[in-house]
């Protein structure tokens, strides 16, 4: 069985009040002609769609265009909404879009929805398990809870989860407790996936060229191997004039890189930039 899986699309977000808009509909046509060469048997979308609690008319129309049209590429699609979004406007008209195979999970009312995913001889109970704050569950479960860890082993139990079956719970939470794998892989995933990305872009998009690129930290977690292989990664990139910024406090960084843009704070509660060439 394959899933695709989605999450944190923050429709309708603005960046230093610039709108994302435009680039997040390139992004999205992207995605469904992904799913489209891919032909999962569904698609998790877990959690802050949109941006704000109430997005923009025009963030709406743009999710709602891109959910039409992922619909009718044919995959189930399972729906949850995040601490960003209105649980009450992505439930709206949930059990009228199930005749679509669009799955959303309801207002949290102590119960947890699940939909039993079936292609062929394979299946997978899909749990959809909206944001939810430890009162809400205190209020319906579990009169004892008083943190986020607490509240999701309520909403585990609540599920009676039958270990016979496939079972998969799309969520959107606070999670502490994590544990980081020793050599980062992690990081150099992500780092790969960005390049990937890159090249994707540049190949299927007629005139599309991505000369820039930018960084924003995870290089302060890497030890000094995993460091400089990921140096060695971005500094291939910058052949052909592709310009790649860092974004980092890693004093090594500093060291290993000549041109740099030196931002510090000042008391007075502005910055100061200094070029360095």
């Amino acid at each position: 069985m394959k899933l695709i899986h989605l999450g944190d699309l923050h429709i309708g977000k603005r960046v230093n009040e610039f709108s994302m808009l435009e680039d997040q509909e390139f992004i999205l046509a992207r995605i469904l002609s992904v799913i489209e060469d891919e032909q999962p048997d569904g698609v998790l979308l877990a959690g802050d769609i949109y941006d704000k609690t109430v997005p923009s008319a025009e963030a709406v129309a743009l999710f709602d265009r891109f959910l039409v049209r992922l619909a009718r590429l044919g995959p189930a699609v399972f729906m949850i909404s995040g601490n960003h979004d209105s649980p009450e406007r992505i439930a709206f008209g949930g059990r009228l879009m199930e005749q679509s195979r669009v799955y959303v999970s309801p207002i949290f009312d102590g119960h947890i929805k699940s939909v039993l995913l079936k292609e062929g001889t394979r299946q997978a109970r899909i749990y959809l398990l909206p944001f939810v704050k430890p009162a809400q569950v205190r209020h319906y479960l579990d009169e004892s809870v008083t943190d986020y860890n607490q509240a999701m082993e309520a909403c585990i139990r609540e599920m009676k989860v039958n270990p016979e079956e496939i079972n998969i719970l799309v969520a959107h939470q606070f999670v502490t407790g994590a544990i980081r794998c020793e050599s980062e892989e992690l990081f150099i995933a992500s780092l790969s996936l960005a390049l990937g990305l890159s090249e994707e872009i540049q190949h299927t998009a007629s005139g599309i060229r991505l000369d820039t690129m930018f960084v924003d930290e995870g290089f302060g977690s890497l030890d000094e191997d995993t460091l400089q292989q990921a140096m060695r990664a971005l500094q291939g990139l910058t052949e052909g004039n592709r310009l790649v910024g860092i974004i980092s406090h890693v004093s090594e960084l500093r060291r290993a890189i000549d041109r740099q843009i030196v931002v510090t704070k000042e008391k007075s509660g502005g910055s100061r930039v200094e070029i360095i060439t």
